[in-house]
């Protein structure tokens, strides 16, 4: 019995030091600002609570990491237990054999991560500030096939006086969406917006941690905020992973424009997509220009159906 009561203190206290060491890298798996989560769905916890204290999801997480559920748990939340498994002693599970997560993983090329700034334009409200996203592109290959990821709100119809209530008070949700990249060239070159390109330079772990991550949050509903809960904000939580700048607390006002300067030090190269880059990899002579947007469209299908 005071064996098994060792045990116990011991494994609390090791649960501590891990969440002392490095709480804000804690939080950051977790999207906890200013003493709240950014996350609204319940399933993103293995406590079972909606509003966990970090350390109860942090007990839960390691429980479960410990128990004989712990390969389901890692395949599951495989970001945290990288990172858990680098503080502490866990037992050693093997990500590929995670099938879900593999193929989740398979429809993001990681050769090259690009941040992407659509200039923002007054022709909607919508777009005057502009919008962030993430470009994931195999070598060689033109951007309309690569994958990419923003974040958007699911918007009410509504008065507009509701709508901008809604909006400033969070009542709003978002999610991570993957999607590739055709749809957005094609929307918005047509409407003569233009894209600003900044080519990150990402270790091979750092663009697959951000990938793992992504996964963690398939189907997760997120606050949105105009202000600082926006398209901006959640891909500044994304890549605050693989950034020593710690990202405990909200701005005021998160602006696309700006998320470049963030990660000035990540980046090795700017440019821009104009019309010119607008062209298909699958330009076999014998494939119609539709067809070629139908073999993008069924690929778009897939990546959206896990």
């Amino acid at each position: 019995m005071r064996f098994l009561l060792f045990l116990f203190l011991t494994f609390q206290h090791s649960y501590a030091e891990v969440l002392l060491s490095d709480e804000s890298y804690w939080k950051k798996l977790l999207h906890y600002k200013n003493d709240e989560y950014s996350i609204s769905s319940q399933e993103f916890f293995l406590s079972g609570k909606l509003n966990p204290t970090l350390s109860e999801e942090l007990n839960a997480t390691l429980n479960g990491l410990n128990s004989s559920d712990g390969q389901q748990i890692a395949c599951r939340f495989p970001a945290r237990y990288i990172w858990l498994k680098s503080k502490t002693d866990l037992p050693n599970y093997h990500l590929n054999e995670c099938t879900k997560l593999k193929h989740f993983v398979s429809f993001f090329p990681l050769d090259e991560i690009n941040l992407l700034y659509k200039v923002g334009t007054f022709s909607s409200t919508q777009s005057a500030f502009g919008h962030n996203y993430l470009l994931f592109k195999s070598k060689n290959t033109s951007y309309d096939s690569a994958l990419s990821v923003d974040v958007t709100a699911k918007i009410k119809k509504q008065f507009i006086f509701n709508h901008i209530y809604d909006g400033f008070s969070g009542n709003y949700k978002a999610r991570y969406h993957n999607k590739y990249f055709y749809k957005e060239l094609n929307r918005e070159i047509a409407a003569n917006h233009s894209f600003i390109l900044y080519k990150l330079n990402l270790t091979p772990e750092e663009s697959r941690l951000i990938v793992y991550h992504l996964y963690e949050l398939a189907h997760v509903d997120l606050k949105y905020y105009y202000l600082n809960g926006n398209c901006t904000s959640y891909l500044e939580d994304l890549l605050s992973l693989i950034h020593d700048g710690a990202n405990d607390y909200s701005n005021f006002i998160d602006m696309p424009s700006e998320l470049s300067n963030i990660y000035s030090d990540k980046i090795t190269q700017m440019g821009s997509i104009t019309l010119d880059d607008y062209h298909y990899k699958y330009n076999d002579n014998n494939l119609t220009k539709i067809e070629k947007l139908h073999y993008l469209k069924k690929q778009d299908t897939k990546v959206n159906s896990n």
